[in-house]
């Protein structure tokens, strides 16, 4: 028998059930908004991994084709790796529950969630989180929850809670929040530079606006939630770690304040290997465990920066909370790159190349919940772990994030690669920003000369209108082909 509550956020009513699908999970529900529509499903292992020493949660979200009545894209119509949206969503769906989970609780736990119906108006994303805590709360799974989840856009000067996608276009505000009954837990989003106040009102007119969600999971649990299982913590032992503590004494503080990273990284390695010896001699090897010592000296190490921060006002390298690294920057570093920079902050380096294209380039891919279907600007951000850690035994990049949506990491040097229409002169335009080889981006995308442009400003390139009606009969000879490739 299933059991359902609603709850007002914004304007709308969600709806949130439980005990009609997937039944056999820890915990299941479906949350409704409008006509978007997603599972969410929780499930935990029974016990932990042998040596296992770190809390597997696993998020996964996927929309479905089929949920907005479409078939996939591609040769195969087949859903295939996760979107660059769905890999936005889990992150957003996984932040803000693992901090609540027990500490020193190590069983594997699995949130699922599926989109299986999109109005292409209501995005699933906060669907998704407000399903993950409801489905916790009501497993028997040790969670300490429950949360809420709203996205708060500002149109026309109005707060607006769960905007549409037709809503969002006129917003200067993309603030996703969750919170609980008392405190904010999270909150990500971007918006065209509002004063402070504004967006503190933001905040507080989020976490208003969630309390009615929270209210309704909090109903749910009690006539629909499971009772929660015994569990057992894997926690350094108090006399160990009160050991450590003393052994530690002021050492791990001055470690600390060490500068440079890795001389840094050497003192504190010094240190906790002459107390690991001397806490194995006292309680034995079969206590202290290698688990056991990399909790201890974790814990240590984050109580002792802490009490820095907070009571002392010093950080890591002994700098003030208001002292800012050397900074360095340098612009045209390689000949070939449309625009290139390097950037240091002390011991922190980023090298940027920026490429520059026309439409043709934007990277267009399935949207099924509703929202942008494009990217006319894009970045990718890859950390080589021997040349940025210093660390061996890895080799080539590791790709770790990609994003052209509204949510950070921004790509301000891209924020200017915009293609537009100049309603004076009549042509198309594309602005440039400081910094890129203006004569590479000539040879290569074959505009014209520079338009002036008075001091300060973006400089303005214009196609030659030749080109551009090259362009266009190359883009109406590629759309017939697709035709002539579809229905030949």
């Amino acid at each position: 028998m299933s059991d359902k509550v609603t709850a007002p956020l914004g304007d709308k009513q969600i709806i949130i059930e439980t005990g009609k699908l997937a039944n056999q999970a820890d915990g299941a529900v479906t949350v409704q908004l409008g006509e978007t529509i997603v599972i969410v499903a929780a499930v935990a292992a029974s016990k932990a991994k042998p040596g296992q020493e770190f809390f597997p949660l696993t998020v996964d979200y996927r929309e479905k084709a089929a949920a907005a009545g479409k078939f996939p894209g591609g040769y195969f119509k087949r859903e295939g790796r996760p979107t660059e949206k769905e890999i936005l969503t889990c992150r957003l769906t996984d932040r803000p529950i693992r901090p609540l989970f027990p500490r020193g609780w190590y069983n594997e736990v699995q949130v699922q969630t599926v989109v299986l119906s999109a109005d292409g108006e209501n995005d699933p994303d906060i669907l998704s989180i407000i399903g993950a805590s409801t489905a916790l709360m009501v497993s028997d799974i040790p969670w300490d929850g429950p949360l809420g989840a709203a996205r708060i856009g500002r149109v026309k000067g109005q707060f607006v809670a769960n905007p549409t996608h037709s809503q969002m276009i006129e917003s200067d505000l993309d603030l996703v929040y969750v919170g609980n009954q008392t405190d904010m837990v999270m909150f990500e989003g971007s918006a065209k530079e509002i004063p402070e106040a504004e967006f503190n009102a933001a905040l507080q007119f989020a976490h208003e606006a969630i309390q009615p969600v929270i209210q309704a999971q909090r109903d749910l649990t009690s006539r629909a939630g499971k009772k929660k299982r015994e569990i057992t913590l894997n926690v350094v032992p108090d006399e160990i770690l009160n050991e450590a503590k003393y052994l530690a004494g002021d050492r791990i503080v001055a470690a600390l304040l060490t500068h440079g990273k890795l001389a840094r990284e050497g003192a504190v390695a010094a240190v906790t290997d002459e107390i690991a010896k001397k806490l194995v001699e006292k309680f034995g090897a079969e206590k202290v465990t290698e688990f056991v010592l990399k909790d201890a000296f974790y814990y240590i190490q984050k109580e002792s920066v802490r009490t820095l921060i907070m009571k002392d006002g010093k950080r890591l390298d002994g700098r003030g909370i208001e002292d800012v690294r050397a900074i360095h920057s340098e612009v045209g570093i390689l000949p070939r790159a449309h625009g290139s920079a390097l950037f240091s902050r002390g011991e922190t380096q980023a090298v940027t190349l920026a490429t520059l294209g026309t439409g043709e380039d934007a990277q267009e891919f399935d949207s099924y919940t509703g929202g942008a279907s494009y990217w006319g600007k894009y970045g990718r951000y890859s950390v080589d772990a021997s040349r940025a850690n210093g660390q061996s035994g890895v080799r080539g990049a590791v790709w770790l994030t990609r994003d052209g949506s509204l949510r950070p990491p921004k790509l301000g040097l891209l924020s200017y690669m915009v293609a537009g229409f100049d309603p004076q002169g009549g042509r198309d335009i594309l602005f440039v920003p400081v910094g890129l080889n203006y004569d590479r981006v000539l040879e290569d995308r074959v505009l014209t000369a520079a338009v002036s442009a008075p001091a300060g400003e973006k400089p303005r390139f214009a196609f030659n209108p030749g080109v551009l009606v090259g362009f266009l009969l190359r883009g109406l000879w590629l759309r017939l082909r697709g035709r002539w490739h579809r229905f030949g």
